[in-house]
């Protein structure tokens, strides 16, 4: 989560030859934030939110992917942009063994982008980071620079011990050699060979993980009214500073009563940023929503705090 998926996808899009390409952005929360932030034609830009493809709503890509069959002549091919929290073995076997996915969709690639600032934290902490590292064809480490040479040299031996096959780009921005990196292509064995103790293995000797930690929730903050700026700048610092550990990702769009410009929040952890999209790209009618997910989530407390925040 926060790790670079989103930007990845709008530099691949930014590519005249992508322009043909459906794309279907996963949400683990009800609000979606990124589709709002990809710039992408509108009728082959769909959504699947509240939930992981891995668990909840596989069903649900496996119906879209059946209405996308009826339009194969309009389109170059489908990327998924799944949730940080999806775990990608129970989506491999989707498109492996489930009779339901139609004839002509071929899974081609897995890329995984990691934040390589948080790889240890989140290894240790999620499986399913260690299962989107052992699937990868090619795995991206993103948000580089404040690492030394030493700390990239030990990240990417990291990976590598997951992952011995798949190849390590080091980054920043999710800048990547876009021709490179669609010219790998899966073995024609669907499933990936793991090194041993890499990862947990199930009773067949695969991973299907269909359930997240059960005190891992998402939270949705909307509201019509203007956002006083500096009150939403100290809550916000204040949450990360007492909940920080349990802060796993926070996203938004946010409209500042001092400013013309929609500002886009970005959080993971303990680190905050944001822009404004003086550009006017986004369009969710003047309604700033914040998304939150993180572990034992007090929803009472954050719907208090981000309405405190109103102008």
């Amino acid at each position: 989560l926060g790790a670079g998926k989103t930007t990845l996808l709008k530099n691949i899009l930014e590519r005249e030859n992508f322009q043909r390409y459906v794309v279907i952005v996963n949400e683990f929360a009800q609000i979606g934030i990124d589709k709002q932030l990809i710039v992408h034609e509108e009728e082959t830009l769909f959504e699947l939110s509240n939930g992981c493809l891995c668990c909840e709503i596989r069903s649900d890509l496996v119906s879209l992917l059946n209405e996308i069959s009826e339009h194969t002549e309009d389109y170059a091919g489908v990327i998924i942009e799944t949730s940080g929290m999806a775990s990608p073995m129970p989506i491999i076997q989707t498109f492996s063994v489930d009779e339901a996915v139609p004839e002509g969709f071929e899974l081609e690639r897995v890329v995984t982008v990691v934040d390589a600032g948080y790889l240890d934290i989140n290894l240790a902490e999620y499986p399913e980071a260690a299962d989107q590292i052992a699937c990868a064809d090619r795995v991206i480490l993103n948000k580089t620079s404040a690492l030394s040479d030493a700390e990239k040299t030990q990240a990417v031996s990291r990976i590598t011990s997951l992952n011995p096959q798949a190849g390590c780009i080091i980054t920043d921005y999710s800048r990547v050699d876009v021709d490179e990196l669609f010219s790998v292509r899966r073995e024609s064995n669907p499933f990936p060979v793991f090194k041993p103790g890499s990862i947990q293995p199930a009773q067949n000797g695969l991973v299907i993980r269909a359930a997240h930690e059960s005190n891992v929730s998402s939270f949705c903050l909307q509201t019509e009214n203007k956002i006083n700026t500096d009150i939403f700048l100290d809550w916000i610092q204040k949450l990360v500073m007492y909940h920080g550990n349990d802060l796993i990702r926070m996203k938004g769009i946010l409209f500042f009563y001092d400013e013309n410009s929609p500002f886009v929040f970005h959080g993971v952890r303990n680190s905050l940023d944001g822009e404004l999209d003086e550009e006017q790209q986004l369009t969710t009618n003047n309604i700033s929503q914040l998304v939150v997910i993180g572990r034992n989530l007090d929803r009472d407390q954050l719907t208090s705090g981000f309405e405190a925040c109103f102008y």
